[in-house]
């Protein structure tokens, strides 16, 4: 008779042999295969011709393993046929598959194009689609004062639509905000204008920031294509847009890492870049990772995103970043919200702190990006806009406030 394999009760059932015992409850024969049907068991990529003109066999990814005698885990099977187990989306055992073998069907997470690029290679390919250039000097329109604008959260290149209590937004609608936000400005009629970028300025380099997040993403605007449009958009239809416009200040978000996990990059990559890019086309522009200072008619503008823990105590932000005998103003981002909002944990921890004083104020800007399925499914909404500030003349910020 040959080779005999005796099956568990379990693997007999795996593998779709209805579960037969005998009258004492003792497994039947049944469970026992022979010499062929574990060489179909055990089909492997290897086809052999058989006599009398027949076809070769057909290859089957079986998930039965001789070896171990066993089914294969999905990890298993993975490795033995050189396939990411990590990149697992989801999988399904299929004991009674067409070709007569046990298999899994599995469905791999979506592989974005430009996720693993080198940055050096996106720096070229940035380069060949955004030529260098020299800003003309054109004659500053006769004005008063100077305007400080805070915009944080941009988001590009993300998707929402037909949420219930969230306004949709994708790349023509944030090109819309910017064209208003050009309008508003330009009614001040600033004798100069700075910008500040205050991080999150794509939605994701990779595709993969946090779970599920390609689902509320354009697939065309990841990669290198993300910097490149950033910078387009940026510069036809905001920063041409804008009379006397002074320098742009950027810093990176924890949505403008070229990583899809943030260890990997910590100095936000992708802002870098796009920075890096509107330099090329001429603007005045200074990029940092973390933090900025920037001091305009009196006032200690301190820049960050909010997103890490050295912004929670603005005392020590203002000590380390600010200026001394100025008065500082801390802005951040991230929060998509002009509000800090808190878990129930975190309300019963709650004791007052003091973020505004005499000589400093923390706030927390306008996001031009509302929020997604998962904030509205946790009750975070919010309304969209941005900011602008100037010196009262007394050493002291105004503060304008915008919705979109």
């Amino acid at each position: 008779m040959g080779k005999m394999k005796r099956l568990s009760e379990t693997e007999a059932t795996a593998l779709g042999f209805a579960v037969k015992k005998d009258k004492d409850g003792r497994e039947k024969a049944l469970y026992y295969l022979n010499d062929e049907k574990l060489s179909i068991l055990e089909n492997t990529s290897e086809s052999k011709t058989v006599p009398n003109n027949y076809e070769e066999k057909p290859f089957f990814m079986s998930a039965w393993c001789s070896k171990k005698g066993r089914i294969l885990t999905e990890k298993e099977y993975c490795i033995k046929y050189g396939m990411d187990p990590d990149a697992v989306q989801s999988s399904k055992f299929l004991p009674f598959h067409y070709s007569g073998v046990p298999t899994y069907n599995i469905v791999f997470k979506p592989v974005i194009k430009g996720a693993f690029m080198d940055i050096e290679k996106v720096r070229e390919v940035v380069a060949e689609r955004i030529s260098k250039a020299v800003r003309p000097i054109t004659p500053r329109i006769k004005g008063q004062r100077t305007g400080v604008v805070k915009m944080a959260d941009l988001h590009l290149g993300a998707e929402i639509e037909k949420l219930l209590r969230t306004s949709d937004f994708n790349i023509e609608i944030l090109r819309a905000m910017l064209h208003r936000a050009a309008r508003i400005i330009n009614r001040f009629k600033y004798d100069l204008v700075h910008i500040h970028l205050l991080g999150d300025l794509i939605e994701s380099f990779t595709g993969l920031n946090h779970k599920n997040s390609w689902k509320g993403l354009n697939k065309n605007l990841i990669g290198a294509e993300a910097v490149i449009v950033a910078v387009e958009v940026l510069e036809n239809d905001f920063l041409n847009r804008i009379e006397n416009l002074g320098s742009v200040k950027i810093i990176a978000g924890n949505h403008d890492r070229v990583t899809s996990d943030a260890k990997e990059d910590t100095q936000g990559d992708a802002a870098k870049l796009i920075s890096w890019g509107l330099n090329l086309r001429g603007f005045d522009t200074e990029f940092d990772p973390k933090v900025l200072t920037h001091v305009v008619d009196g006032i200690a503008h301190i820049l960050a995103h909010g997103h890490l823990s050295m912004t929670k105590d603005t005392k020590s932000m203002c000590w380390d970043y600010g200026k001394q005998g100025l008065f500082n103003l801390l802005c951040m981002g991230h929060l998509h919200s002009v509000i800090k909002l808190l878990s129930e944990n975190q309300k019963k921890k709650f004791k007052i702190t003091k973020d505004d004083a005499i000589d400093s104020r923390s706030m927390y800007c306008s996001s031009f990006f509302t929020g997604n399925d998962f904030s509205e499914s946790i009750g975070y909404t919010s309304t969209g806009g941005f900011h602008i500030v100037e010196d009262n003349g007394f050493g002291r910020p105004n503060i304008y406030d915008f919705a979109f």
